[in-house]
């Protein structure tokens, strides 16, 4: 694996030059990916239920199709149903890693729970209780985050290798991402320009940004792992370039 940090100029203009043609049935895609998720979450009573039923859909979404543009396959919105083929496996390649990261988290969450608890009872928004319950809250986001994108490579590896069981790809996507965690937090930052942008477009242009993020998330696993023909130049960290749009 190389050390280097990759360039977000260059994995956005590689993920820019693969959606080139296919934007409209990206945002279609994508479309159709939250609205199904929208019709399930509004069923009453097993809305939430339901959501854990679909989660192979968005492992559909994430990976298959997006591993496939950058691939250069041909993918539509039934590429994405196709992850309920093997619904146990793409399930727990979604559900597993985010379980894990809510664990490491796990006792941020319980100190929150608690103060907020003791809130109900006693004023402890005035007292040094309330900066703990800060750093509480601040600790969830770090863990949780830091977590995520150590684990973030996992659904990838179930694609290109299918006879790795899912614990054993989140091993290897924590071994992939040691030195690259922040890489990937900076190439995901990167977006936040367009994401403010996006009120202006009443908030339709997110079914052509969601697919640029996830296919630009798709080029940085290629090059981190080498399972792709196309070559990306690396920079050393001095030269990565802070690319806003």
């Amino acid at each position: 694996m190389n050390n280097n940090l990759f360039s977000i100029w260059s994995l956005k203009q590689m993920a820019y030059d693969k959606l080139r043609g296919q934007w409209l049935s990206m945002a279609l895609i994508t479309f159709v990916f939250f609205l199904v998720y929208l019709l399930v979450a509004s069923v009453p009573f097993v809305g939430v239920i339901l959501q854990f039923a679909v989660l192979p859909l968005s492992f559909g979404f994430t990976y298959l199709v997006f591993l496939g543009v950058v691939r250069g396959e041909y993918v539509s919105v039934s590429t994405m149903f196709n992850a309920f083929n093997k619904f146990g496996r793409h399930f727990a390649a979604v559900f597993l890693p985010g379980f894990y990261a809510l664990m490491w988290a796990a006792p941020f969450i319980a100190v929150c729970i608690l103060l907020v608890f003791l809130g109900q009872h006693w004023n402890i928004f005035n007292s040094p209780l309330a900066l703990l319950l800060m750093v509480s809250y601040i600790g969830v986001f770090v863990m949780t985050a830091y977590k995520f994108l150590s684990y973030s490579m996992t659904g990838f590896i179930v694609v290109d290798e299918p006879e790795t069981s899912v614990k054993d790809a989140i091993k290897k996507s924590q071994e992939m991402m040691d030195g690259h965690k922040f890489d990937l937090f900076k190439l995901n930052l990167s977006f936040m320009g367009w994401a403010l942008l996006l009120p202006f477009t009443l908030f339709i242009g997110v079914f052509f940004l969601i697919p640029y993020i996830a296919t630009t998330n798709a080029e940085f696993y290629c090059a981190l792992s080498g399972k792709s023909e196309s070559q990306i130049q690396t920079k050393s960290d001095n030269e990565i370039e802070d690319i806003i749009f």
